[in-house]
């Protein structure tokens, strides 16, 4: 069940830009539940005009101890969704479930990164912590 709490939307970066997802506090309370089931939801945008196949958009796992900004660090190991340019017909929408990590910490967000040449037209990616 996706928690309508922890949902939201995130503008992707412009070509040779990055930016951050909102933070997402697990909610130590019960983290068997996050840990052994969770997962985060991510539904990444068609994007027609990412038509160049040496372009990248990726979206990286981070956390951290404490919710400030500078304390945020890739996930070991890094999870990381890469959706490359495709010619002519840009990228396709995709979903990806993201596994929280045994030893994940408290905050997480996703890390945006689009590389130079790399189109995303100010769409949107949606995440979502679901729990089954």
């Amino acid at each position: 069940m996706k928690d309508a709490l922890l949902s939201f939307t995130k503008a992707l970066p412009n070509a040779g830009a990055n930016n951050a997802s909102d933070v997402i506090d697990l909610l130590q309370a019960v983290p068997e539940i996050v840990h052994r089931q969770g997962y985060l939801e991510v539904a990444i945008p068609a994007m027609a005009n990412h038509t160049n196949t040496s372009a990248n958009v990726t979206f990286e796992l981070q956390d951290s101890t404490v919710n400030t900004s500078a304390n945020f660090a890739n996930t070991s190991p890094l999870l990381r969704i890469t959706v490359p340019g495709v010619a002519s017909t840009g990228s396709a929408a995709s979903t990806v479930k993201v596994p929280f990590l045994p030893d994940q910490k408290r905050y997480v967000r996703i890390l945006q990164t689009a590389t130079a040449n790399a189109t995303t037209n100010n769409l949107e990616a949606t995440y979502a912590v679901v729990i089954p």
